[in-house]
């Protein structure tokens, strides 16, 4: 099943959360406080929302993600912050379920535009066709410096 978390419901992702951070090699150190602190003010402000992928009452995936005025159009464009469906869980649909959710989602909500992210540690290749194949464009490749 896949549904929105409820404001309740943000620390379910607590599970999932830091094997994504592992597993897409995220620089730093992955912090559940600040993660469920970043939720609870994104969804009081009506911006961010989740939605996960339930194999019974457990959390198998989720995707997170923001929608807001882009600062050079003005117009309504949501932000994937985050995508991720468990090891054992990835063989079915819930990945693309998840997306879907997503999108439809955003759409509700306004939006213009919906940006996905595509980081380079995770399916690089096999991501960009799929998103390709889903009416996606790149548009921009992000890098990353650790300053101390």
């Amino acid at each position: 099943m896949i549904r929105e978390l409820t404001f309740a419901e943000l620390t379910l992702c607590l599970r999932i959360a830091p094997l994504f951070f592992i597993e897409g090699l995220l620089p730093g150190k992955f912090n559940e406080d600040v993660f469920i602190q970043t939720w609870e003010k994104l969804y009081s402000i009506n911006i961010g929302k989740i939605h996960g992928a339930f194999n019974g009452d457990n959390l198998c995936g989720a995707i997170g993600g923001i929608i807001f005025p882009d600062p050079n159009t003005g117009e309504i464009i949501a932000t994937e912050m985050f995508w991720y469906v468990a090891a054992d869980f990835r063989k079915g649909t819930q990945g693309l379920r998840l997306l879907n959710c997503f999108e439809n989602w955003a759409i509700k909500e306004g939006a213009k535009r919906i940006i996905m992210v595509h980081l380079n540690n995770l399916q690089s290749d096999r991501l960009s066709v799929f998103y390709k194949r889903k009416g996606y464009s790149p548009i921009e490749t992000h890098y990353i410096k650790e300053v101390v």
